[in-house]
């Protein structure tokens, strides 16, 4: 175990980070990671995101033994020199785990910094830019037919985005249980889905995935006007 790192100046109020720790859950059987900093100031902490969902045990990993020392004992509102601290002292930098680890204290440190503010942590930033945004939800099931029945019914309730999710050999997640088999089954799995649904709607494009020989792109995402 390495001491940790001191502040590199004068903290302007007298606050220090006393844990990092990351907390695992999987509602629904997705895999999430969240970020919790404390502070020595009874009930201030943060909360960031950092899930990776394929790689969640190796994030936890690194923000529980590798991040927590670089921060305990530091000022929260040293923001940008944290993050970067975490980044640049690896010897090979960058990549998914990291990435994700500085994501949720980066989080984390912000939602410290709006709560001592007494402010919502978008105004800190520069405040409101749009009324609303448009969202999209998933469609799932375990066959082509259910996920497109699900489609409809979000439709149906003036969703006007939907992502469908169907189950795959050897995979599943977002709604949609995964099924024995091998990943090479993919593409006669899911080439029946744009023609069936997209057809009765304005645009579609297809998600996540590269056309290898061996696999297909696993998601379409469908739009109403």
């Amino acid at each position: 175990m390495i001491d940790t790192f001191a502040n590199p100046w004068p903290p302007r109020e007298n606050i220090k980070i006393t844990s990092v720790r990351a907390i695992t859950t999987a509602p629904e059987g997705t895999a999430l990671v969240v970020v919790r900093i404390d502070t020595d100031v009874p009930g201030l902490y943060g909360l960031g995101c950092a899930t990776f969902t394929q790689r969640w045990k190796a994030v936890q990993t690194y923000v529980d033994e590798h991040v927590s020392r670089l921060l305990v004992g530091r000022y929260p509102g040293d923001i940008s020199d944290l993050t970067r601290l975490i980044g640049f002292t690896a010897y090979w930098r960058g990549g998914p785990i990291t990435n994700n680890a500085i994501s949720g204290v980066d989080q984390a440190l912000w939602d410290i910094a709006g709560k001592r503010a007494g402010l919502p942590v978008y105004e800190l930033l520069g405040g409101k830019v749009r009324a609303k945004a448009d969202t999209y939800l998933h469609a799932s099931g375990s066959t082509i037919d259910a996920t497109i029945e699900h489609a409809h019914q979000l439709i149906d309730r003036g969703q006007r985005y939907v992502r469908l999710q169907i189950s795959t050999p050897g995979g599943g997640g977002y709604g949609a249980p995964a099924l024995p088999g091998s990943i090479r089954r993919l593409r006669t799995r899911t080439a029946g889905v744009p023609a069936t649904i997209c057809g009765e709607y304005p645009s579609c494009s297809r998600q996540h995935g590269v056309n290898y020989p061996t696999t297909s792109s696993c998601c379409t995402m469908c739009t109403r006007d």
